[in-house]
């Protein structure tokens, strides 16, 4: 039957019985919009004509006996979508073929008057399931209609129509109960009422239900993303096809997409449907629950809402393979112990790209990186605050996926609560549990966290206290294995463990340690800086971007790194301090250094290595006596997010990378004046052999303003004394000097120099000098 005016006129006989209550209140747009982004994931029935014609668009069905499925189990679609971690239905109320689900008065073209399903409102059985369930509803909606206009043979067409349109969106407002949000297809046209005056139609009813078009004219507070993928709201590249090039949806609440379970983003060629279901040929097709996982987890990270299309069968139920994908999608939702492919896994290790190292110990207030502590009790650890929402929120704002924290040195003070000693902090005069206390401000701030945890323990039976070096931690691996039980099972996810081999394995085997590790969480990943190569994460400590296995891409373990061919991921880490003498460096150093920090072009650049080989770096930074950040760690970090954010023009390269350059002398072939300018860590210069002194001089080619340099040597750390200098006619004038230079020496200078010809000049060296590289930058 085709749809009269008539028709309009006839009131809604049915009404959902015990739906929840519609708040006709209107609420704030932002706090609604957060309501809607708290929604996170949830799945998109399709079930229609297209379930049965084996074609994404069924045009021409004018007899509704073609939708004739053998049952209908709306329970089932609700139970497993509860079970997958979902939170709510979007359901097709009416496709293009304006076959409506509901119980509509303005039409016969409905399921209630077909004989499979006759008398059943299939959206009121569905509002009674998602209500047992505990989920919310939400509705896609055709605007154009085929039926409105039988004759038109134009399936991109349809007559406009807006009282039926109207009168339609009335009844799924008014009949089943408080409706999240409309997802408007406008994929033929707008039904004769625009986009505007459709939201404003809406909101008469329900006021806070959100409204998204997948095209056409911008409306609403919903960014719609078919077959789309998770972004920022407005990044106009989170959704297939050109579809939103035009449109700007900078201004919106919140962000949804969608994909068909089936194929995933973009456009697979197969026979038969991808939003419906599709031809029994395709039964054991479906996206890899690994891949959805991976796009939930994007919906949490960018506050969108995920919609999972799944398309029941001619029966009415999910098929077998999607329960089976959902349901393993539950487990990755809820955390449970089922271990993610290796490849996987390590892919959302990488994409954490960043993140901030803390080291908070009794060194803290020792002044040294290690602090024997046999005479010290837990009050050795004198905090007088604990600002873990600082670190958290300086992390997000400076661009980091994640936290590293000290749980334990080789001092055996504990940062978290353990039963096994009295050495721990809940004992100090600080008597809170720092972990658990930093674990809810990474909740807070949305930051993942990883571990570093020492394998020996100088209060252990055989330990040699504080000078041991890695034979002087003691051994007590039943001790080690409760500490680490609690970790795991006490502080939510881990995603990484940083192992620190220095004194000794406290007892277990590494590969032992993983094996009791993923007991617990068997996703996580285990690296160790010293000892046998064991877990899938390759530590570089004091180390830079570089591939795994790349031995010159760390200063310690060089011997291992080239066992880590297999390995999955690279970790590098340093301190965000320099070089200097007195006080620790991984810990807080002394007053004195307040204001000594890496500079942030250096942090950036080694942010884009990490991305470019696929490491994640994490810069060390040490709170302070008050447990807080130092401010110009604070500000340093600020500036590398606004780099890697694009809020800044991100530095480039130095200036002085791949120009005219010459030495004094040099080692031999492979060793030339070039490779201190070549931008590869892994690559020296090397002076002539026998010498103690030499000097780098590199032509920019026209003149330039510097304001720092940097100085790798290759972890040797020959230098004793050097200047840096720039040409002025045949003379060489002195910017800065300084001695030891360390692994690595950042140097500001005092205001920028004005040259075009500059030079690292070393005087002195206590052995053949080698500098991997000399930069200089604007």
């Amino acid at each position: 039957a085709i749809c009269t005016t008539a028709a309009l006129a006839l009131t809604m006989a049915f009404h959902c019985q015990g739906a929840p209550a519609i708040n006709t209140v209107k609420m704030d747009d932002v706090q609604r919009g957060e309501e809607i982004q708290d929604m996170t994931f949830g799945m998109f029935i399709c079930w229609s004509f297209s379930s049965f014609s084996g074609y994404e668009w069924s045009p021409g069905v004018e007899d509704i006996r073609f939708f004739n499925p053998t049952g209908f189990d709306p329970d089932q679609w609700c139970k497993e979508a509860k079970g997958a971690g979902m939170n709510y239905i979007l359901f097709l109320t009416k496709h293009h073929d304006g076959f409506c689900l509901w119980d509509t008065q303005t039409c016969d073209r409905k399921v209630t008057k077909t004989s499979a399903l006759a008398g059943v409102d299939v959206l009121a059985e569905l509002r009674k399931s998602c209500d047992k369930y505990g989920l919310k509803l939400a509705l896609y909606f055709s605007e154009g209609d085929w039926s409105w206009n039988p004759k038109n043979k134009g399936i991109h067409q349809s007559v406009a129509r807006p009282e039926i349109k109207k009168a339609q969106l009335k009844e799924l407002l008014t009949h089943y109960g408080p409706i999240e949000f409309i997802w408007f297809d406008r994929a033929i046209n707008n039904g004769g009422l625009s986009h505007k005056d459709t939201v404003k139609w809406v909101h008469q009813f329900q006021p806070n239900t959100f409204c998204g078009f997948n095209t056409g004219e911008t409306a609403g507070r919903l960014s719609i993303r078919e077959r789309g993928r998770a972004g920022t709201i407005g990044d106009k590249t989170a959704v297939w096809g050109a579809n939103h090039l035009k449109s700007d949806y900078s201004n919106f609440q919140a962000a949804e997409f969608t994909y068909p379970i089936l194929e995933g983003q973009g456009r697979q060629k197969f026979r038969g449907a991808q939003w419906f279901y599709s031809l029994p040929e395709n039964d054991n097709v479906a996206a890899a629950p690994e891949k959805i996982y991976m796009d939930y987890l994007g919906a949490k990270q960018y506050k969108n809402i995920f919609s999972l299309n799944v398309g029941p069968d001619r029966n009415g139920r999910l098929r077998a393979i999607d329960v089976k994908t959902l349901r393993k999608v539950g487990q990755y939702v809820r955390g449970e112990r089922v271990k993610l492919p290796d490849d996987f896994r390590a892919q959302q290790i990488k994409d954490m790209k960043f993140g901030m190292f803390i080291c908070w110990s009794f060194s803290t207030f020792y002044g040294s990186e290690w602090t024997p502590t046999l005479d010290k009790d837990a009050t050795y650890f004198k905090a007088t605050g604990c600002d873990t929402d600082q670190w958290c929120k300086t992390a997000k704002e400076a661009g980091m996926g994640y936290i590293l924290f000290l749980t334990k040195h080789h001092d055996g003070f504990c940062l978290w609560d353990t039963a096994t000693t009295e050495k721990k902090v809940t004992k100090s005069p600080l008597g809170i549990d720092v972990l658990a206390k930093l674990r809810k401000s990474c909740d807070k701030y949305d930051i993942k966290l990883a571990l570093y945890f020492s394998e020996g323990d100088w209060n252990w039976s055989g330990a040699k206290d504080g000078k041991g070096g890695r034979t002087g931690g003691g051994h007590n691996p039943e001790v080690k294995k409760a500490q680490l039980k609690e970790l795991l099972t006490q502080y939510g996810p881990i995603e990484f463990w940083w192992m620190d081999h220095a004194t000794g394995t406290g007892g277990l085997s590494h590969e032992d340690t993983v094996e009791w590790m993923h007991k617990f969480q068997p996703n996580t990943f285990v690296g160790f800086n010293h000892g046998a190569p064991a877990g899938r994460l390759c530590l570089r400590e004091m180390g830079r971007p570089g591939h795994i296995g790349d031995a010159k891409a760390t200063k310690y373990n060089k011997e291992a790194e080239g066992k880590y061919q297999g390995y999955l991921a690279a970790e590098f880490t340093y301190p965000i301090l320099p070089p200097h003498k007195g006080g620790a460096m991984w810990f807080y150093s002394l007053s004195k250094h307040d204001d000594l920090c890496h500079p942030a072009e250096k942090l950036y650049l080694d942010y884009a290595g990490a991305v470019k080989y696929g490491n994640i770096f994490s810069i060390d930074a040490g709170p302070n006596y008050a447990g807080k950040l130092r401010d110009v760690d604070v500000k340093t970090l600020q500036k590398v997010g606004k780099y890697i954010k694009g809020e800044l023009r991100p530095p480039d390269a130095p200036l002085s990378q791949k120009k005219p350059a010459q030495s004094s002398e040099n080692w031999g072939p492979g060793y030339e004046a070039d490779k201190a300018f070549d931008g590869d860590f892994s690559t020296r210069w090397g002076g002539k052999e026998g010498s103690r002194a030499g000097w780098l001089q590199i032509d920019l080619g026209k003149e330039c303003s510097i304001t720092s340099a940097l100085i790798d040597e290759a972890g040797y750390g020959r230098i004793q004394r050097f200047e840096i200098q720039v040409k002025q006619g045949n003379v060489w004038i002195d910017i800065t000097k300084g001695t030891t230079c360390g692994d690595q020496k950042a140097i500001k200078f005092g205001k920028p120099v004005k040259g075009q010809v500059f030079r690292l000049n070393i005087i002195k060296a206590n052995e053949v000098p080698t500098i991997s590289e000399f930069q200089l930058f604007e």
